[in-house]
């Protein structure tokens, strides 16, 4: 990534006041958008934008958490720091695992009140 864009992709992030690790994640989903084309993200199309995150999904078969970072890097970078809302923005969304919630069984309860 071009280091004006990186620049004022921080200050942005600073600006609303982004903790440092999100900073950091942010920071590295846009630089792996510029890495998979080859050059800045600023001079990138809606259609490639599109394009990466299909083959994020369909081919690289990204984890939700890497994902989620990708997207939300790319989406603050394009709608705070370049001013561009795209209609792809609004259809990228991770899917968030919902888990179980650990249930003790009677016997381990009745050990736990008893220690």
């Amino acid at each position: 990534m071009v280091s004006e864009l990186r620049r004022r992709m921080i200050q942005d992030m600073e600006l609303r006041r982004l903790a440092k690790g999100t900073q950091k994640q942010y920071l590295s989903g846009v630089e792996s958008l510029a890495r998979y084309y080859g050059r800045s993200p600023d001079r990138l199309s809606e259609t490639e934008i599109r394009r990466f995150f299909l083959y994020l999904i369909e081919e690289r078969h990204a984890a939700e958490g890497t994902l989620r970072h990708h997207i939300y890097g790319v989406k603050f970078l394009f709608r705070y720091t370049l001013r561009r809302s795209w209609p792809v923005f609004d259809l990228l969304r991770s899917q968030r695992r919902r888990r179980l919630p650990v249930v003790m069984t009677p016997a381990e309860v009745r050990a736990l009140l008893a220690a």
